[in-house]
């Protein structure tokens, strides 16, 4: 289960937006969903659902990076 709560899980949709589509990001990376860049080619397509779960994926794995790498007393 993710950490991130409903509150910034929705900022970060809203930042990004949601795209079905494969487009190209600021920096010219083919992405899709909410700023999915991994493995993405042009013409790729995705469901909205799809998007969800590799955002909930990608979260896991991002806070899992922080959990390591992140002390607070």
């Amino acid at each position: 289960m993710n950490k991130i709560n409903n509150k910034g899980l929705d900022l970060i949709k809203e930042f990004e937006g949601l795209k079905t589509g494969a487009y190209r990001d600021a920096a010219n990376v083919p992405s899709i969903g909410y700023g999915h860049t991994k493995g993405v080619k042009d013409g790729d397509s995705i469901t909205e659902q799809f998007a969800t779960a590799m955002l909930d994926k990608e979260l896991r794995e991002y806070e899992g990076y922080v959990d390591q790498m992140v002390n607070v007393p």
